[in-house]
């Protein structure tokens, strides 16, 4: 679906360590606005066609911007479907009704809180009564979810704890997250030694082949920063492929320019070299054609099919080695 992420502020003060944003710093420029404000964000909401999902996640958390209420606010009274990705942190005690009520009557179709887990992985996330209110009032919701960065699940034990005192502690109880997490490589971006010794990442992958995404074969699902550049996608922390600024330009100009094209053009080539101008060449959620067995595939797929094929090839050797 296509999609733009909302990056409502430049340094995120919850410091993931699954998060580069060491990368986005350094690349985003010391002048550049690091703060979005209502003028820019409504003279790029304005410019989006209505089937274009607004997400409120990007690279950062949404309402550390004291201002995200009002953008909401203003997308609300759009078309475009809303989705918001959020810790919670920063939403204002004053805001949380107006919130809740676009949440029940789906004018936000999706939340999901990400919330702290027992291996500190959100560095920076504090503990707060609000946050506390904001959960018992948000998480029962039944367009709402949650997660962690934990490998088994677990919730910081202080919120685990002050949980069960909650008055809806039974009705999200099942909501709780109890998946385990793998953290993506934000292609390449992301260096893994940070990573917490219990935390878990995906496979680094090279690819050699002609590819397109998973997510968004149309490259489609794209990041705004709050000065009006739009980068590629959610992996881009290093911004590589700035594709246009929606401060002046079109929506749909943004898949006319030369960065987009040399994208589409090196996910064509199979030459490594030249692969490695473009981050879609180490994306463990980049996928392939493969004509053996006439689908696409990502890369653990590529290996197992691969392992599959030679299995297969053992084995009518063998059975012709029998018959001769």
């Amino acid at each position: 679906m296509a999609t733009l992420e909302i990056t409502t502020k430049i340094g995120c003060g919850m410091a993931c360590t699954y998060c580069p944003q060491d990368k986005l710093s350094q690349a985003y420029g010391s002048s550049a606005q690091k703060l979005l404000t209502f003028d820019t964000f409504k003279a790029v909401i304005d410019k989006l066609p209505p089937h274009v999902r607004i997400d409120f996640s990007g690279m950062s958390e949404p309402f550390e911007n004291t201002e995200c209420m009002d953008f909401i606010r203003y997308a609300s009274g759009k078309k475009n479907p809303i989705c918001i990705y959020t810790t919670l942190a920063g939403l204002k005690r004053c805001d949380l009704p107006d919130f809740v009520r676009l949440i029940k009557v789906k004018r936000i179709s999706t939340v999901v809180i990400h919330m702290p887990d027992q291996n500190g992985n959100m560095r920076g996330w504090k503990f707060s009564e609000d946050y506390l209110e904001a959960l018992n009032e948000i998480l029962p919701l039944d367009n709402v979810s949650c997660m962690t960065m934990s490998h088994d699940g677990s919730l910081d034990k202080e919120v685990s704890e002050r949980l069960r005192g909650l008055t809806n502690y039974k009705i999200f109880k099942k909501k709780l997250p109890s998946a385990r997490f793998i953290g993506w490589t934000r292609a390449g971006s992301l260096n893994r030694s940070v990573i917490d010794k219990n935390g878990e990442l995906e496979n680094e992958v090279r690819w050699k082949r002609s590819l397109t995404c998973s997510f968004t074969p149309f490259y489609d699902h794209n990041v705004l920063l709050p000065d009006g550049r739009v980068v590629l996608c959610c992996m881009d922390y290093s911004l590589k492929h700035v594709i246009g600024n929606l401060m002046n330009t079109s929506y749909y100009d943004l898949f006319k320019g030369s960065e987009i094209a040399k994208v589409r053009n090196i996910n064509m080539m199979t030459n490594a070299a030249d692969k490695q101008e473009c981050i879609c060449s180490q994306c463990t959620k980049a996928i392939t054609y493969e004509p053996t067995d006439g689908c696409w595939i990502d890369q653990d797929s590529r290996v197992s099919l691969k392992k599959s094929l030679e299995e297969v090839f053992h084995r009518v050797r063998a059975g012709i080695a029998t018959l001769i």
